[in-house]
């Protein structure tokens, strides 16, 4: 184990404003962008935090979650294997917020393949 020093800075406050402008289905000068940062974008703030727990509880990959299969097994030969997750996004929708949920496929190296791979990078390093 290696420690890690993390420092944690305070950026700005959310904005819930334009949030519930959003929800209440009144105009806003201009459009809410939902791609600018969790600063900025109240709507990308509550992704965070209801994308807090999944990251905790399955293995994620890019903005998807996959949980290793543990009793049903998919191979795809070559020491590779499907695991299948989710991905989801919040968005806001008239005068309520969505949680958008689509189903992913991942193939993956199969356990004793993934130790193997692991093995050989730690030696290496």
């Amino acid at each position: 184990d290696r420690p890690f020093k993390v420092s944690i800075k305070f950026v700005s406050r959310v904005s819930w404003h334009l949030l519930h402008e959003v929800l209440t289905g009144r105009t806003l000068p201009e459009p809410l962008e939902l791609d600018k940062p969790i600063s900025t974008n109240p709507v990308h703030a509550v992704d965070v935090v209801l994308r807090h727990l999944p990251s905790m509880k399955y293995t994620p990959v890019g903005r998807s979650f996959f949980s290793a299969p543990e009793g049903y097994d998919h191979p795809l030969g070559g020491g590779r294997e499907v695991w299948f997750g989710f991905h989801q996004s919040v968005r806001p929708a008239m005068w309520k917020m969505m949680l958008n949920i689509d189903g992913n496929h991942q193939f993956c190296f199969e356990k004793w393949q993934r130790g193997f791979i692991k093995d050989r990078c730690c030696t290496w390093i």
